[in-house]
């Protein structure tokens, strides 16, 4: 759930609280993580940071990418605000009493986070870069091609005069639905070999690119190459 300042409701939900609580409970390690890892390269693979925040903190990824969620969240925040104290203040008080007094007592390090983070930290930056990569309405899962024989029978069906070997391409996609979904395509030796030829090139282009932008002030990186 993405937070906004203008539509905060006056109870946060049950999900938001929890990762929030999370994210007070490490507080001082996540301003130790951010000050650690202040001039690390961003990264449009949310993996990477998530993997830092993970062993840090000692948690899973899974979980590691929740804190970074809310991290990013507080920020977004922040920012329609502009100013880290009103934000603690708000969401202090949208948090069950029994938690109020801890985010009081923690504002001075959630106000160093917020600030920290405000000032183009790359694992802020990765965030950005991980959200524009996959704003996309389908995002591609996996692939798999599988092989197999179809037998053409007589007329009577009785006897089998050709096997014919294909191929099917099975790729897997995630929509802007939140639903997975197999896409079939029957494939002859000479669309395998195309297919090929097409993601060989692709690499070679991304590479090219990856080449030609490097001398660029900026970080250029090929989305996955990590992987």
């Amino acid at each position: 759930m993405v937070l906004s300042a203008r539509r905060l409701p006056d109870m946060l939900p049950e999900a938001v609280r929890r990762d929030l609580a999370r994210f007070l409970e490490h507080a001082e390690t996540i301003l130790s993580v951010l000050e650690d890892t202040k001039g690390e390269t961003p990264s449009a693979s949310s993996a990477v940071f998530a993997r830092m925040f993970a062993q840090r903190l000692s948690m899973s990824v899974g979980d590691a990418r929740r804190v970074l969620h809310s991290l990013q969240n507080l920020l977004s925040l922040d920012q329609e605000a502009g100013d880290p104290e009103t934000i603690v203040e708000i969401i202090a008080r949208r948090m069950p009493s029994d938690v109020q007094e801890q985010w009081a007592a923690k504002k001075p390090v959630l106000k160093s986070i917020l600030t920290l983070a405000a000032a183009d930290h790359p694992a802020v930056i990765s965030i950005k870069a991980a959200r524009l990569a996959h704003e996309h309405e389908r995002i591609f899962l996996s692939a798999e091609i599988l092989t197999d024989v179809r037998p053409v029978y007589t007329t009577k069906g009785d006897q089998i005069l050709e096997m014919i070997i294909q191929h099917k391409l099975v790729l897997t996609q995630h929509g802007s639905d939140h639903e997975n979904t197999n896409i079939h395509f029957a494939m002859d030796a000479a669309d395998v070999i195309n297919l090929k030829k097409a993601c060989d090139r692709a690499i070679q282009k991304a590479q090219v690119l990856k080449d030609s932008l490097g001398t660029l002030p900026w970080v250029t990186e090929v989305l996955g190459e990590d992987e």
